[in-house]
């Protein structure tokens, strides 16, 4: 039973407090962020993106630590892009038309999958919670802001996500995929040890041939 059918789900429970625990004190603690490793060349309107894998069939492109400025083209935006074997879901496109191509190229460079969509509607939307959806089904990751926090760590191990989730129809936005996968649960060490053998069959099968 998925979160969103109102299952217990202790591991991913715990997994999300622990995010919203870090996202909490983040605020407290000063944060070491590595400067960006591009070096834009404005005068011939080239971002030099460097994608940077952090994890199995996931790339960050990180953008300059610094105000907007000419200099660095604007791109002080962080964008991402997830394999996911069914095709490329890409996080954020970046300041202009021109980082998109560029961002595009990149993507190219590094899976054969074709880019099946783009999710920027966390930041576009005033909601506070993100939920993908398979036919009409809620599935998995979703986006919580950080104003559910207290009530997410005042959950007890009885008490699935799905109470918090299920309880701001007014505060959600739901996006519909094609990709039934989003509706697989791993809140057992047993499901997550499937499901990575599972990614890790679909990223080695997407990788480019040399």
């Amino acid at each position: 039973m998925s979160a969103a059918q109102g299952g217990g789900i202790p591991l991913t429970r715990w997994l999300c407090a622990a995010v919203f625990a870090l996202a909490g004190s983040a605020q407290a603690q000063t944060i070491a962020v590595p400067p960006s490793a591009s070096k834009p060349d404005m005068a011939t309107l080239h971002y030099d993106l460097r994608p940077r894998q952090i994890a199995e069939g996931t790339w960050v492109i990180e953008g300059a630590v610094q105000d907007f400025s000419r200099a660095n083209g604007c791109n002080i935006i962080n964008t991402a892009f997830i394999a996911t074997g069914a095709g490329v879901v890409v996080i954020n496109t970046g300041p202009s038309r021109l980082y998109g191509e560029q961002q595009r190229r990149a993507i190219e460079g590094l899976t054969r999958e074709p880019v099946q969509r783009v999710l920027e509607a966390f930041a576009q939307t005033q909601k506070g919670l993100i939920i993908p959806t398979y036919q009409g089904k809620r599935g998995h990751p979703i986006v919580l802001s950080g104003k559910y926090r207290q009530e997410v760590l005042a959950l007890d191990r009885q008490q699935g996500l799905n109470l918090v989730t299920r309880g701001h129809p007014e505060d959600t936005l739901e996006i519909p995929l094609t990709d039934d996968r989003i509706l697989q649960d791993m809140d057992y060490p047993e499901e997550y040890e499937a499901i990575l053998q599972q990614w890790q069959q679909r990223t080695h099968s997407s990788e480019p041939t040399p």
